[in-house]
């Protein structure tokens, strides 16, 4: 079984408080498993590219728990490094714990 290769990005117009957009790519190999995107505008002035990154991350984590992938080995691949520092001590750890 290959790999999972999660592709996700976010960004916000202006940011903060303007209207957030995510996306996100899963591939298997090389086909595509499932895609999706969004667009959400910000009425509160609340929103930010870090919590339009996090909404692709979230989006691509319930996809992958719904669709039983968990057990398959799995790349996140994000150009933000907040998302990226704050996920993936949380993420080996739970990878360590299933071993």
């Amino acid at each position: 079984m290959s790999k999972l290769a999660v592709f996700i990005d976010g960004c916000c117009e202006p940011n903060p408080g303007g209207t957030m957009g995510f996306g996100v790519l899963i591939l298997d190999g090389d086909q595509e498993t499932w895609a999706c995107n969004g667009i959400a505008p910000d009425p509160d002035r609340t929103s930010s590219n870090n919590l339009a990154e996090y909404t692709a991350l979230l989006a691509a984590l319930f996809w992958l728990l719904e669709s039983g992938h968990c057990d398959r080995e799995i790349a996140i691949l994000s150009d933000s490094k907040l998302v990226i520092e704050q996920t993936a001590p949380a993420i080996q750890s739970f990878t360590k714990s299933r071993l």
